[in-house]
C-alpha cells in the first residue's frame, strides 16, 4: 500500500475553543479526552489530530512562508467553492485572513487561524 495522510497534529491552548472553530467550519469532531480530539471534514478519512497543550509559546507564522520557522506551517483543505466556503463562514469564524484570492499556480485560496494561531486554508483547485 502506499504512505498515505492519516493525520495532522495541531497543538493548540484550549481544546474547548478550538472545537468550537472547528464545527463552526463544518468539521466533524471526535472528542477522545478533555486533552485531545480529532476534526476531519465529513468526506475525508484523514484527521487532524488536535491537542492540549500547556506551553503556550507561539510562533509567527507569515502568508508568504519562505520566512517561516521550521516545523509544519498550515494544512490546507480542499473544497469545491471557496467563495462559498467563505461566504458561509465568515460571520461565525472571526479569524480569516483575508478574503478569497486567486494564486498564480491555479489556486482559489481563502486562510483562516484558528483560536490557537494554526493556520487553516481552504482551497479550490481552477485548472481542473
Amino acid at each position: 500500500m502506499p504512505p498515505t495522510v492519516d493525520n495532522i497534529g495541531i497543538a493548540v491552548t484550549d481544546l474547548d475553543a478550538a472545537e468550537s472553530f472547528y464545527e463552526q467550519l463544518g468539521f466533524e469532531v471526535d472528542r477522545y479526552s478533555s486533552e485531545e480530539a480529532a476534526v476531519r471534514p465529513a468526506s475525508e478519512s484523514a484527521y487532524l489530530y488536535v491537542f492540549e497543550t500547556s506551553n503556550e509559546t507561539t510562533t509567527h507564522r507569515d502568508a508568504e512562508l519562505f520566512d517561516n520557522p521550521v516545523g509544519i506551517d498550515h494544512v490546507s483543505v480542499r473544497v469545491d467553492d471557496v467563495d462559498q466556503t467563505y461566504r458561509n463562514r465568515k460571520e461565525d469564524v472571526a479569524f480569516f485572513l483575508e478574503p478569497t484570492t486567486d494564486e498564480d499556480w491555479g489556486l482559489r485560496m481563502a486562510g483562516v487561524h484558528d483560536p490557537s494561531g494554526n493556520v487553516l486554508y481552504f482551497i479550490e483547485h481552477q485548472n481542473e
